[in-house]
Formats: structure tokens, C-alpha cells, sequence
């Protein structure tokens, strides 16, 4: 069988177009391409403005160095946090490290896989600068609640948005609670130019701040030696802006293509939702359709590792649910405190891709395999 995977590119003429282009010109690196992009980008999410960068870590990773200008609280390096969910692709935690700051994990819902918003005002301390949230699998966080935490005690709130960017919350772009977000395009995610990622805002401080962080903390765009803040080189390149460009164009077409083979998923585990938690959609938010997720329930007497030979049985690509960031080398010595359910969903929970290019065999050959490892 062939190899179902997480995520597919497929290069196409719209692409080839613009990459020929650059060839012709002889112009590779960040320039008109990118610009295109970020205004094409901008449109799309509803926002003023979006500044591309060679990564969503990098993304991240600019924004906390932005903190120090943005927060109304006095940002200390090495000693202020920032509140972020326990469970995630790891570049959420280590971008707040790389911006000399500290992570402040709150432990997740298993249901959502995402921070779970009661937790979190226990977890504020006179340190805390910022609430970094993750919309993990495409699912929002309860974002009107975050922001609610945010203004009361004076700290942005910044969407990592890698996984769910184009998400809606209670009918409006779930991004628009907070000061913006990022994008990523790595192979996996929604657009795909290999690597490559926007922040998108409607703060024109935001904005500059981010243009000159990423280019070495320079004034602005000056291409020469004026440094006002400490940056570093996040810059993108026109032929990864070049391929992004197609994803941009087609986005709504990809996401609706996408949600068809997640929806198929979703409606065909509902007959499960006793052993585990799978990806939904609740009425409030439109979740986007980066992947699905399946994470047993404590009470369920099977393992997930028989989930996972029964995945490879099937030749079907999967991954873990992250588990718990601090659980990682890197990051142990922030780890303060136990996070059960981060834990527990990442030692116990796997997500398969949902890309558009899967056909309805790959669709009816995931289904086989989770209602194999369900019913046998």
C-alpha cells in the first residue's frame, strides 16, 4: 500500500510561474515576491497587515522579542514568562526561551488539546508578560475568555495560529481577540511552501517591530547598519514566498477540500466518542482542518500503541499528540510541576494528516484502521 502521509506539496503552475520569474530576474531572496505575499496574506485574514519570515518559530520567536515594546508590564530577560499551553509542537515553548524569556505552562484539556482557560489566572505572577495561545489540531483556543484574562491583567495576548490560522470564533476570525498571529507554511500545514510564515496584525506597532527584528533589529526597512533593538535574521526568500503565493491564492479552495476529508472522519468516529476524544467542531468556532486527532480516554482498556501497529499496518503516517513540552530535554530545567493531562493526551493520543489530496480510498483506509483497533 502506499504510504498515506501527514501532508503532500504539489508544485503547481501558479507556482512554477512566479519561481521562473525570479529565476529570470535573478532575484531569490526576500523582495517583490514576498511582498505580494504578505499583502495577498493580509487580505485573506481579514487583517492591515502581515510580515513574512523564514519560519513559524522564527515568527514566534520575533514577537516575544517584541514583547519588551508592546506589554504595558516591565518585560525582564530571564526573569519575565509567558503563559502558554503545556502541550504543542515544541517552538512554542523554545521561541519564548530564544526571546530570553521564560515558559509558564497551564495544563491542557484533553477534549480540546488546548489550554485549559480556567487554569490560567492561578498561574499569573508578577512576572508574567504575555498569553501565547495554540490553536492546537486547527481548533481555536476559547479565545474571548483569554482576552478577558489579558486585559484585566495588562499582558498581550499573541495567537500561534500555525495549526488553525483562518479559524473562527463566534463569527469572527479567532486572531482579532489578540494583538495577531502566525502563520505556519512548513510541509504539513495549511499552506504549504516548505518553510516560511506571516505575522498578521492589525497593529501597525506590531508590524514595524517585527520588520526590524527580523532583519537584525534594524530602523525599519534600512538595509544598512542602524540597529535600535536586538534581532536577528528571520527573513524569508522569494522562492519560498513564490510557492506560498499559489497556497495563498487557493487557500479557501484547499481549506474547503481539506475540511471534506477531516469532516468524513469526524462523522465516522462519533460511534467511538465513549473510549476516546477525537477532533470536533463546536457550534462557537470554525476549527481548520490541519489534522485529526484521537486520544484514549483513561477508562479504555486498550493501549495506543495497538492503535499505532494497526496505523502501520495500514502504511498510514501518524504522530504523536506532542505530550508535555517540558517532558523534552531542552526545556527541563523550567519544569516546575507536574501537567497531568499534557501528559497523558501526548503518551496516549496520535493525529493523522487531512491534506487535500487524499482520495476516498486513503479516507476509507483511516477509517478501516480506527474502526479496526475500536471494534476488534
Amino acid at each position: 500500500m502506499k504510504r498515506i502521509e501527514f501532508g503532500e506539496l504539489r508544485i503547481g503552475d501558479t507556482a512554477k510561474k512566479y519561481i521562473q520569474h525570479c529565476l529570470d530576474t535573478d532575484w531569490i531572496s526576500m523582495g517583490p515576491k514576498t511582498e505580494l505575499l504578505e499583502q495577498k496574506f493580509a487580505e485573506i485574514m481579514g487583517t492591515k497587515y502581515a510580515v513574512a519570515t523564514s519560519s513559524g518559530t522564527s515568527s514566534l520567536v520575533a514577537v516575544t522579542l517584541a514583547l519588551e515594546e508592546l506589554c504595558p508590564r516591565k518585560v525582564v530577560r530571564g526573569k519575565s514568562n509567558v503563559i502558554c499551553p503545556a502541550l504543542g509542537f515544541i517552538a512554542n515553548s523554545t521561541a519564548i526561551v530564544s526571546g530570553r524569556l521564560k515558559p509558564n505552562w497551564v495544563d491542557v484539556r484533553p477534549e480540546t488539546l488546548n489550554m485549559n482557560e480556567e487554569l490560567i489566572e492561578e498561574a499569573i505572577n508578577e512576572d508574567t508578560v504575555a498569553i501565547y495561545a495554540i490553536g492546537t489540531m486547527g481548533r481555536p483556543a476559547e479565545m474571548d475568555i483569554l482576552k478577558a484574562i489579558a486585559d484585566k491583567h495588562d499582558l498581550v495576548l499573541f495567537e500561534d495560529a500555525c495549526e488553525n490560522y483562518g479559524s473562527k470564533f463566534k463569527g469572527e476570525f479567532s486572531h482579532k481577540y489578540a494583538i495577531g498571529g502566525c502563520s505556519s507554511m512548513f510541509q504539513a500545514h495549511l499552506v504549504q511552501a516548505g518553510e516560511g510564515s506571516l505575522v498578521y496584525t492589525d497593529s501597525e506597532k506590531l508590524r514595524d517591530l517585527i520588520i526590524s527584528i527580523r532583519s537584525h533589529g534594524r530602523h525599519g526597512k534600512n538595509a544598512y547598519f542602524d540597529h535600535l533593538r536586538f534581532g536577528s535574521n528571520f527573513k524569508t526568500t522569494d522562492l519560498c514566498a513564490s510557492v506560498a503565493l499559489e497556497g495563498v491564492e487557493q487557500f479557501h479552495q484547499n481549506i474547503a477540500e481539506r475540511k471534506e476529508v477531516w469532516q468524513k472522519l469526524v462523522d465516522y468516529s462519533v460511534q467511538f466518542k465513549d473510549a476516546a476524544w477525537f477532533s470536533e467542531e463546536p457550534e462557537h468556532m470554525e476549527v481548520m482542518p490541519h489534522g485529526f486527532s484521537i486520544t484514549l480516554k483513561p477508562e479504555y482498556d486498550k493501549k495506543i500503541n495497538q492503535l499505532t501497529d494497526i496505523m502501520d499496518k495500514y502504511n498510514i503516517h501518524w504522530k504523536r499528540n506532542f505530550g508535555f513540552c517540558g517532558s523534552h530535554t531542552a526545556l527541563k530545567e523550567f519544569v516546575d510541576k507536574d501537567y497531568p493531562w499534557a501528559t497523558w493526551c501526548g503518551d496516549n493520543g496520535i493525529h493523522v494528516g487531512t491534506h487535500r489530496f487524499m482520495s476516498q480510498d486513503d479516507i476509507v483506509r483511516i477509517q478501516t484502521a480506527i474502526g479496526e483497533f475500536f471494534n476488534g
